[in-house]
């Protein structure tokens, strides 16, 4: 299928799977599927109502071991953070770290929650995938994580522990 991917891993997991990959912004998906350039998507919960992605895919395909993630940052460089005033200094680094981003995953959770209701109002039939497409995706999957992890690793951080370590924040 001819699937929209977010780029990154994404793009490496639909290559594993099989996925003829479309390279598109986010709010370009609407258009993307509705003129068949795209079948589908690989997106979160929340973009089926807030893209309205569920008035064009009838069907949405779960994971519930999960498929990837993605992470998002604010990168401010040491010569603008020092250029900053003083007021501004204290509103960066009071908006920033684990608690920042436990609150803000949280919001993302609730979005994702929102979205999945509003959808399947819409019609969106939400079909789990059975173990045996799970397992299967976990033996496509496993030479992208490897890699990651000997990435992380190339960085001289424990990428098995601090993968430990984000899957236990998931629970």
């Amino acid at each position: 299928m001819k699937l929209r991917v977010g780029g990154g891993v994404a793009n490496d997991i639909g290559t594993a799977l099989g996925v003829a990959g479309v390279n598109v912004p986010a709010p370009a998906v609407y258009e993307t599927i509705s003129s068949g350039v795209a079948e589908g998507v690989f997106f979160p919960m929340e973009t089926m109502f807030a893209f309205k992605i569920a008035e064009l895919a009838k069907y949405t395909y779960v994971n519930p071991e999960g498929m990837y993630t993605t992470s998002f940052g604010l990168i401010l460089n040491q010569d603008s953070y020092d250029g900053l005033s003083a007021e501004h200094r204290a509103c960066v680094d009071k908006n920033r770290g684990v608690e920042l981003a436990s609150v803000i995953g949280g919001m993302w959770d609730e979005a994702d929650k929102i979205g999945l209701d509003a959808a399947t109002k819409m019609g969106l039939q939400v079909v789990e995938w059975p173990q045996a497409e799970r397992d299967y995706f976990k033996k496509v999957t496993a030479p992208i994580k490897e890699k990651v992890l000997g990435e992380v690793a190339s960085r001289g951080v424990d990428a098995n522990a601090a993968l430990d370590y984000f899957l236990s924040q998931l629970k």
